[in-house]
């Protein structure tokens, strides 16, 4: 079953690449062929198997010949290495379900803000309208993941407001959605995370020279991380309160 959930990774994988890709560029995710994004050539289906322009085209185009660069292959065994460890973890269960749906909007996330330093709305909207339906059936009541949503979006909002230019809008939206999913305990220790790495990672930089005070980090990879770390560390009893 882990290797069979693996696989369904790497599926979902494929459609996080797609929506990586045109997202940002406000193209429509499900209307159109899947395209080379250097040539107007189409893939044929069996390049949409995960992996395959990798094998047989040795990751180039078969029309323009440029390179396919290794973020579609990096999203689909991401998404498949998360995909099994839910299994693991969580076992045939809501909490699975609910880890199916929230990962793929975490690694599109941060594929997404690393590239654009961005978040679209369509994609919080997205994790929104799918998150709270079923955050409240594995909640046993809208109330938690309600509760999750307003404290994650709230903190971050008044943050962006104290200090400005510090958080966009996206971010604070971004927050808000996966609050759904985790509830209010798993969103503190979901921020807690967040914004413990963002330091790290800030001091690091600065200390290596390769950001200035002023310079900006996109701030929703940190985001994805910490929501991570929270749905995998809250397993039910024991964990954040999630019906079982």
């Amino acid at each position: 079953m882990t290797l069979l959930v693996a696989m369904l990774g790497l599926w979902v994988g494929v459609a996080v690449h797609v929506a990586v890709l045109r997202l940002p560029r406000r193209q429509p995710v499900w209307r159109s062929f899947s395209r080379c994004v250097s040539c107007p050539g189409p893939l044929v289906s069996r390049d949409l198997i995960p992996l395959a322009p990798f094998v047989r085209w040795r990751g180039s185009c078969p029309t323009c010949s440029r390179p396919l660069g290794w973020r579609g292959p990096a999203i689909e065994v991401t998404v498949a290495t998360l995909y099994a460890i839910a299994w693991s973890a969580f076992g045939p269960s809501l909490r699975l379900v609910l880890a199916l749906v929230l990962v793929p909007v975490l690694v599109a996330a941060t594929a997404i803000d690393l590239e654009w330093q961005l978040l679209p709305d369509r994609l919080n909207l997205a994790a929104a309208v799918a998150g709270l339906p079923l955050a409240a059936w594995t909640y046993g009541s809208p109330w938690t993941p309600l509760a999750g949503a307003v404290l994650g979006g709230g903190i971050l909002a008044l943050l962006a407001a104290v200090v400005p230019g510090g958080l966009g809008g996206g971010d604070v939206k971004f927050a808000a959605a996966f609050g759904l999913y985790l509830g209010p305990a798993g969103t503190l220790v979901a921020l807690l995370a967040a914004f413990t790495a963002a330091g790290a990672a800030g001091a690091v930089l600065l200390l290596t020279g390769r950001k200035r005070p002023r310079d900006m980090i996109p701030f929703g990879p940190f985001l994805a991380m910490g929501a991570g770390v929270a749905l995998f560390a809250g397993q039910g009893p024991g964990g954040w309160p999630v019906a079982a």
